[in-house]
């Protein structure tokens, strides 16, 4: 299986909340266990961190992130003084 035919059955998997094993053979994905694979395999070597930055520097470049409504998550940013 391609990995372009196991990303468009991952991306519908995870879309569609479908379990892994429904994932419909019609669409060429090939089976949902071939995908859930390749997405905990893309996963452990970072892949999608990659791809997540390439296209924040691609839709940065053409000015298509506003920037100004970016949100932090406080859980992840630590809080100096107790939040004072």
């Amino acid at each position: 299986m391609t990995n372009r035919a196991c990303l468009a059955g991952i991306i519908f998997v995870l879309r569609s909340g479908i379990p892994w094993r429904t994932l419909p053979k019609r669409l060429g994905c090939g089976s949902g266990m071939t995908c859930s694979r390749r997405l905990r395999d893309w996963q452990q070597d970072g892949i999608w961190d990659l791809i997540r930055f390439a296209l924040l520097d691609l839709l940065s470049r053409d000015g298509q992130i506003d920037w100004f409504h970016a949100v932090v998550d406080s859980c992840s940013v630590r809080a100096v003084f107790e939040g004072c």
